[in-house]
């Protein structure tokens, strides 16, 4: 249902701004489907790996079984994840024709009267005790990557609740964050913000003076910001395109992350994650840590409703999966 909504309101708000998303359906359902393929033989691999110790009878067979088990959570990384996140894209890219960006000024007023300063400044003595390209690749690449491999490996190493709770906050997350707030306070970002508010222009300057000496024309954050400022007004839907500040999705995400680590050993890499993607995205210019702080507590929040929809114990798909599993 959450898929559903954010797809409807991709549609609505691409139908009212004019912008297309055919191709970036296609680029994200082949993208979720290729990580999914990659998670399906790592989980037999695991799997036959564990069989092997025991010299288990019939390994094949038991592995096809366990996969077959998960088969209707496919549909998860494959198409309903696909599409929800082509949908936010679309919607993302329909900001500047539906509502503008209206609220820079209050959100860097916000991060100012917050922290005493603008985020950006703070930041720079925590990113460049180590080389500035490492921060770039861990804040695009890495988190782009991992994106994907989240979503993919979720259906198959996970218990069925915990795919439910998983999903669900994403998804509502997404929705809420990535939509509703985006559209009710939309912000462009300190790095984007002469774009929108010319008045926010020499407040910036010296931040976009800093990155220019700071980046390599030739890394991923200058070529996006590059990009995404040439496609700000495009009617076509880009993969990964669109500019929105509030709430801070990566950090939305990387909340996520935490909340799903919990009591295991990935907790300390989780958070050791979600501190570079914060501190990095406001760095970057990207967002005001205001966006961070508010994206945590939607996601926080969106995670506390999942737990309460999949009772401890509850191991029932959803209703429509389990339609699609019956025999």
């Amino acid at each position: 249902m959450l898929s559903a909504c954010m797809v409807a309101v991709g549609i609505a708000a691409g139908g009212a701004a004019g912008v297309g998303s055919f191709n970036v359906i296609l680029s994200y359902i082949a993208t979720g489907c290729a990580f999914t393929l990659l998670a399906a033989l790592a989980f037999a691999f695991f799997e036959f790996t564990k069989l092997a110790r025991v010299r288990a009878d019939k390994p094949v067979a038991v592995v096809l079984g366990l996969v077959r088990q998960r088969a209707a959570l496919i549909v998860l990384p494959t198409l309903l994840w696909p599409l929800m996140l082509a949908a936010y894209t679309t919607a993302k890219m329909a900001i500047p024709f539906l509502v503008g960006y209206s609220w820079d000024g209050f959100w860097a007023d916000a991060d100012r009267l917050i922290f005493g300063r603008d985020a950006w400044m703070l930041s720079i003595p925590l990113v460049e005790w180590a080389p500035v390209r490492l921060w770039e690749w861990v804040y695009s690449g890495v988190w782009g990557v991992l994106l994907f491999i989240w979503f993919a490996a979720v259906p198959f190493f996970a218990s069925k609740r915990r795919v439910g709770v998983m999903y669900t906050a994403t998804f509502a997350a997404w929705l809420i964050g990535g939509w509703l707030v985006a559209y009710a306070t939309s912000a462009a970002g300190p790095v984007f913000a002469h774009l929108v508010d010319p008045t926010l222009a020499d407040r910036f300057l010296p931040m976009r003076e800093h990155l220019a000496a700071a980046l390599t024309p030739d890394g991923p954050i200058h070529r996006t910001q590059v990009a995404l400022a040439t496609v700000l007004e495009k009617h076509i839907a880009i993969p990964a395109a669109g500019i929105s500040a509030m709430p801070s999705m990566h950090i939305a995400m990387t909340t996520i992350y935490v909340l799903a680590a919990r009591r295991t050993w990935w907790m300390a890499p989780a958070c050791a994650f979600w501190l570079i993607i914060f501190i990095g995205s406001a760095y970057f210019g990207y967002h005001y840590w205001i966006d961070g702080i508010v994206a945590a507590v939607i996601a926080l929040l969106c995670w506390k409703a999942a737990e309460l929809a999949f009772e401890p114990g509850d191991l029932r798909l959803p209703a429509t999966l389990q339609r699609s599993a019956a025999p």
